[in-house]
Formats: C-alpha cells, structure tokens, sequence
C-alpha cells in the first residue's frame, strides 16, 4: 500500500509542476530567414514555428498601448515595380519578387536598399522618416526604376 501512495503523490506532484510551468520553458523566440537572396528580412518565430507573439499594449511610458506597425508593399514583375506608396514616415515596407530574376528596390540616395531578393523571395526595408519623394532602381537592372512619396 505504500508505494501506491508514493507512487501517486509522486504523480500529482509531477502533474502540479508541469501546470505552474516548472518543468518546463515557454517557447523560445528563433529568428528563422524568410525565401530570397542576401537582402532576405528575418521573421521571428517560436520554437514550434509559429509567429512570436508581439507587444501590442505595452505602455510606453505615456499610458497608450503601442501603435500596430504598419506594413506597406511592392510588387516586382515583369521587371518592373508595382505602383508605390504614399507611405507614412518610418513605414516598413515589404518588397515581394515575383519576377524570374534576382532583383533589388535601392534608393537613388543610398537611404535604403533590400540587397538582392531572388525569384520568390521578399525583403523589407523602412522609408524615411521625413516627407519627400524617394527614387529607386534595382542594381541588377538599372533600367527599372520607380518613386514613392511619404506623406
């Protein structure tokens, strides 16, 4: 009889210590590279693949919850950028290569640049973060060019 009983203390014991997390680490947040060249984003993931879990409503000191990044996107096809912007100061914004060539979105200036995005792959990069207009090109085709504004 007293090992049935050691033997079920030992259980629940077990069982109280998996429910308050003491056994075990919550996952732990890994960068994982996205498809694309040498100019691929980063995506941060959990150790089970799914998305790491983002601060929303921290409070930054001012009692409001963070503000939702805002995303914007490009588009390569047809050697040749999609349509661009306005965009909001310090957007980042998601190059998408659907094209059969590596490619680049660089600024004119040297403000930003994806590094080459192979077919299939994307980059992000951030826009400036004063007002303006901005030109581009890819450095692998010179003659794809394009502008967006921010706003």
């Amino acid at each position: 009889m007293t090992s049935r009983v050691t033997a079920t203390l030992c259980i629940c014991a077990l069982g109280a210590a998996i429910t308050a997390g003491a056994l075990f680490r919550p996952p732990t947040t890994i960068t994982a590279a996205t498809a694309g060249g040498s100019g691929a984003a980063a995506t941060p993931t959990t150790l089970y693949g799914q998305p790491a879990a983002t601060d929303d409503h921290a409070d930054h000191g001012d009692g409001a919850p963070a503000p939702a990044a805002a995303t914007g996107t490009i588009e390569i096809s047809g050697f040749a950028f999609s349509a661009a912007g306005p965009f909001a100061p310090g957007q980042v914004v998601t190059v998408t290569n659907v094209d059969s060539a590596p490619h680049t979105l660089t600024s004119n200036d040297g403000l930003f640049d994806t590094g080459n995005i192979d077919p299939g792959g994307s980059a992000t990069f951030t826009v400036p973060s004063e007002p303006g207009s901005f030109a581009f090109f890819c450095a692998v085709h010179p003659s794809m060019t394009g502008t967006f504004t921010v706003a």
